[in-house]
């Protein structure tokens, strides 16, 4: 799942999504890239409402229920995105109770997950 995502371009301009968002002077689209790990959006979150962004979430919403982060976070950021940039842009699905089939992915502490996954787009964006 992070692997598609972090491979994200924009159709448009033929950069990164992930790349984008990093540059932006307006953060909030980077924000969404830390769903999975357990991070809320902030309160202040002023989205774009880009098509990135709308696909990251795509990604993220078919994976809602494997990922005990977004299990904790999707939601409340697709209520969000929703009500900033229109119904269609993004579904709101409900997380399942029940506990992910790979318990141990929730239980790593998300400093080494945002490692890993800083890691993994630096080596994607080598080759």
């Amino acid at each position: 799942m992070m692997r598609q995502v972090a491979c994200l371009s924009n159709q448009n301009t033929s950069t990164y999504c992930y790349i984008e968002a990093a540059s932006n002077r307006n953060p909030s689209d980077l924000y969404f890239y830390n769903l999975p790990f357990g991070f809320p959006l902030p309160n202040n979150t002023n989205l774009s409402c880009s098509s990135c962004t709308k696909s990251v979430m795509a990604i993220f919403g078919s994976q809602v229920n494997e990922t005990s982060g977004l299990e904790k976070t999707y939601n409340t950021a697709a209520i969000l995105a929703s009500s900033k940039c229109g119904s269609n842009y993004v579904y709101t699905r409900p997380a399942n109770a029940t506990s992910s089939a790979l318990p141990w992915v929730g239980d790593m502490p998300p400093f080494r997950w945002a490692v890993v996954f800083t890691l993994c787009s630096f080596l994607i964006g080598l080759v």
